[in-house]
């Protein structure tokens, strides 16, 4: 076991998917503000934590390891919290199956996720339960708060947090890292046998929508510099108006329309970062975002991240000095 605990803070939406590598996490920014997140990876063994948070709106569409089985554990947020569409009305256990992609949108959400090996846990409940592992396998879900088991694993990983925080070396205890993954781990199978059927499981039509949102979006990003309209994102998904505004107002809270205006914004702000020595970088970024109007696009891109193309360039480059 070889215990191991990083702290990253970042400026930037597209950076917070480094550290978290293992869940094939993408995050775009949905709301105006300067961007501010940070997430503490703390690895105990294959047992994989990590405490993170960001402000402003951001939606994040994860294709988790299939091996394992994701824990989420959202602590404060402010306004809205969707997992796959679904309003998350208070602190609670969400339950995500190896292999079964999902979407979360949250303002300034401060929560964990944690990964937990699939043959371990289910082996777990098995004996536990008196039952073959095929008959145990977590389904993904929203567990209820009041469940046995939750307050336990909220403390435990709360208390990990704030132990790390006041004695970063304590992971370097073999003792204290064997008795917090122990802890985790069997508040973790306590919520799953009290919970039985009790999960509040997704609408069948969830791959759907992530289909079409994917369709639409690569083929945005492929369209690129021009201008793409409604009725070319609908054939490229081969749905309905009515779907496709079903589906994007469902999964980001807005218009197809006006998500990929910000996610053409959002690549026009990594454009920016990547080449701030570049000549005329913001209507090279601009342009190859597929905004023409250079005008409108400095206040669309302060209006969303809190500052204008220029100050950007220019902070980027102080900052590369």
């Amino acid at each position: 076991m070889t215990p191991d605990i990083i702290e990253y803070r970042f400026t930037d939406v597209d950076q917070m998917a480094q550290p978290v590598r293992e869940a094939g996490v993408v995050f775009r920014q949905l709301s105006a503000g300067l961007f501010a997140g940070g997430t503490t990876r703390m690895l105990f063994g294959d047992l994989k934590i990590h405490h993170t948070w960001s402000s402003p709106t951001t939606f994040s569409r994860v294709d988790p390891d299939p091996d394992s089985v994701f824990f989420l554990v959202p602590i404060r947020w402010h306004g809205e919290l969707l997992w796959n569409g679904r309003p998350v009305e208070s602190p609670t256990l969400i339950v995500q199956a190896g292999g079964d992609e999902y979407t979360r949108r949250a303002t300034s959400l401060n929560g964990f996720t944690f990964a937990v090996s699939h043959h371990e846990l289910t082996g777990t409940l098995a004996v536990l339960g008196g039952r073959e592992p095929e008959d145990v396998a977590p389904r993904s879900g929203i567990l209820p708060p009041e469940l046995p088991g939750f307050a336990a694993l909220r403390q435990a990983l709360s208390g990990l947090a704030s132990q790390l925080r006041i004695s970063p070396r304590s992971i370097e205890d073999e003792s204290f890292v064997s008795a917090a993954r122990n802890r985790i781990l069997a508040s973790c199978v306590d919520v799953l046998l009290a919970a039985g059927g009790a999960l509040d499981e997704p609408p069948p039509s969830l791959p759907r929508r992530l289909r079409i949102t994917r369709k639409v979006e690569e083929f945005a990003l492929e369209a690129l510099p021009r201008a793409v309209s409604l009725a070319e994102m609908c054939r490229a998904a081969g749905v309905s108006a009515r779907a496709l505004q079903y589906a994007f107002q469902d999964l980001y809270g807005m218009s197809p329309l006006n998500y990929v205006k910000l996610r053409r914004l959002g690549l026009a702000r990594k454009t920016l970062l990547a080449s701030p020595g570049r000549a005329s970088p913001v209507k090279w970024a601009a342009i190859g975002a597929g905004f023409s109007e250079l005008g409108r696009f400095s206040a669309e891109y302060r209006a969303l991240f809190g500052e204008r193309p220029s100050e950007t360039v220019l902070r980027t480059r102080q900052e590369g000095v």
